[in-house]
């Protein structure tokens, strides 16, 4: 589903807002409904369910295994990373935001301004499930995006 990951990286460059104060309170975990402590890692994506309908996560696998990763460590506060191969032809792309959590919410910051939200669905220690609404097939209705990743490092990041 590199749709879904294009989404966010399209997010990123065409969709900033700083408009959103609420979200741009002080400090990057505020009152959090869950084990905030449990994103950070390396995460691969396993399944999308898009209105209802479940596909399981195509990762070119012949390019590499695309991954995204939380850290909250000296040198890599509240950053998230992500690397995601676009084509066959394995040419990839990545991207680095700030993170934060208000209360069920996993907010995306591309400096000041905000990228994008998930509500945070459930998280233990080897699956995170989040939820977002897009166009995601580009018909003009807004669709229900639900997000699972498994806890995988690919690439040693956390080594």
């Amino acid at each position: 589903m590199k749709k879904l990951i294009l989404f966010l990286i399209v997010g990123v460059l065409f969709s900033c807002s700083n408009s959103n104060e609420d979200v741009l309170q002080t400090g990057n975990i505020i009152n959090p409904k869950f084990d905030v402590n449990k994103m950070i890692g390396a995460w691969v994506n396993q399944t999308v369910k898009v209105n209802g309908q479940v596909f399981d996560y195509e990762h070119r696998e012949h390019c590499g295994i695309d991954v995204f990763a939380f850290y909250n460590r000296e040198g890599n506060p509240y950053e998230y990373h992500e690397n995601v191969y676009t084509d066959d032809n394995c040419a990839s792309h990545g991207i680095t935001l700030e993170w934060k959590v208000k209360e069920n919410m996993l907010i995306f910051f591309f400096g000041e301004n905000l990228v994008l939200t998930y509500e945070v669905i459930s998280i233990d220690d080897t699956y995170f499930t989040v939820l977002t609404s897009d166009d995601y097939d580009n018909d003009g209705t807004i669709d229900t995006i639900e997000i699972t990743a498994k806890r995988e490092d690919p690439y040693g990041w956390f080594d």
